[in-house]
């Protein structure tokens, strides 16, 4: 059959129009003091589209106003020093109110790379106030925000809202929050009259650090925080946060809180379905995680450093859970990092057995080495044969075979094992 040349022509076109829109709707926008696309960011926004990138540069930006993305999935996009710290501030000291607002998007918002500072609003989100939206944020920093409800962000859903798909928040950091209520709010809720579970938040790799307010850094409703660490916060009912239905906390550190000894470190009320597993508390006051409204709070597998109590209330132990009242720090590779530390919060740093030990310091046993060189050579048939007919010195270490004599029984097991340790 011959083709027809003209509809060849049309695929051709539509396929080259498809491209050329795509390409319209992927636009980078750039944003500075001079020589730049706007000096305003706002004003970059009001002329973005879907899917464009704001690219910020280097300095600190004073809009004299809330940031609003005006609806629209676009990317805000800053600069990351050689240490991926976020040189591209966004300074909310000059007005009063919230410094990123972003509602009503049904796409996510990317932020990377920023700097969000000294917002004060009046009653939700100092910082950021998301709301029947999400956002995909990577190496932001929040702090000295202050807002009644979220002082550093507020991220949460109305009932007649539209329901969005879940955030994800990595490598970020939140610090010198302050709020009357709880200072980062994370919420799920399941829309009105729907049964379905709504897929959780992420939060990952991400620090709470310093936060003040009545119930402490965070609530967290289906969200999940991972390799997240929670240090030196204070507050009257909860000093490191409440995680609510659906709450997640899973190789996690808490730290140095201090304050609300009812409820302690991580706290659920009146809440269900909330699993704290494999987290780190030390150094905090009061009671660790205490949840009075029932049993609905599973604590599995964590590790309880110091005199403090670990649970109360209606908390479930599934059993794992460590309690250490002397808590000696260890760092068997002494690279700098404890090693309860470096086994939550580095994913690389592997526990296959679960002793809160890295594997990498718990290599095979070597009983033929005597002289620990890692090898297996003449210089430990030296030794062997210097205890030959003796017990094998004061602990027996030559003593390879354990039959309380160091002979010809032990020269198998060494030469069985001859050459580089495992």
């Amino acid at each position: 059959m011959t083709k027809n040349p003209m509809n060849t022509f049309t695929a051709a076109s539509a396929s080259i129009t498809a491209l050329l829109t795509f390409q319209a709707h992927a636009d980078t926008i750039t944003v500075c003091q001079s020589g730049c696309d706007h000096t305003s960011i706002n004003a970059a926004i009001a002329a973005a589209d879907d899917g464009d990138v704001i690219q910020l540069s280097a300095e600190i930006y004073t809009e004299g106003a809330t940031i609003d993305t005006l609806g629209k999935a676009i990317e805000i996009r800053g600069v990351l020093d050689a240490d991926d710290r976020p040189t591209s501030i966004l300074e909310g000291a000059t007005f009063n109110g919230t410094v990123l607002e972003i509602r009503a998007n049904a796409d996510r918002v990317r932020l990377n790379g920023l700097l969000i500072r000294n917002g004060n609003s009046g009653y939700q989100g100092g910082g950021i106030l998301c709301v029947d939206a999400a956002i995909e944020m990577d190496h932001c920093v929040i702090e000295d925000c202050t807002a009644p409800y979220g002082g550093g962000i507020h991220l949460n859903h109305t009932s007649d809202g539209p329901f969005a798909e879940p955030s994800v928040l990595r490598n970020s950091t939140f610090q010198r929050n302050w709020s009357q209520h709880w200072c980062e709010t994370f919420g799920r809720p399941v829309p009105d009259g729907s049964q379905r579970t709504p897929a959780p938040n992420l939060i990952e790799d991400c620090s709470f650090l310093q936060s003040g307010s009545y119930h402490g850094a965070f609530l967290a409703s289906h969200t999940i925080l991972r390799r997240c660490r929670v240090a030196g916060g204070s507050g009257t009912l909860a000093n490191a946060g409440i995680l609510g239905s659906g709450g997640r906390a899973i190789d996690c550190v808490f730290e140095q809180n201090v304050g609300g000894a009812v409820l302690g470190s991580v706290s659920a009320v009146e809440y269900v379905d909330v699993v704290i597993e494999h987290c780190l508390f030390r150094a905090n006051g009061g009671t660790q995680i205490l949840y009075p409204g029932g049993a609905d709070v599973l604590a599995d597998r964590n590790y309880f450093c110091g005199s403090m109590a670990p649970f109360a209330g209606g908390v479930t132990d599934g059993g794992g859970n460590i309690i250490d009242p002397s808590c000696i720090p260890a760092d068997c590779n002494e690279n700098g990092v404890e090693d309860l530390v470096e086994i939550l919060l580095d994913p690389e740093v592997i526990d296959t057995d679960a002793d809160w030990t890295p594997d990498e310091c718990q290599l095979p046993p070597c009983p033929s080495d005597l002289n620990e060189n890692g090898i297996v050579e003449a210089g430990d048939l030296g030794i062997l044969i210097g205890f030959w007919g003796t017990e094998g010195g004061s602990s027996g270490d030559a003593d390879l075979n354990g039959d309380g004599i160091v002979d010809a029984g032990d020269l198998g097991p060494l030469l069985g094992a001859w050459g580089l340790c495992p």
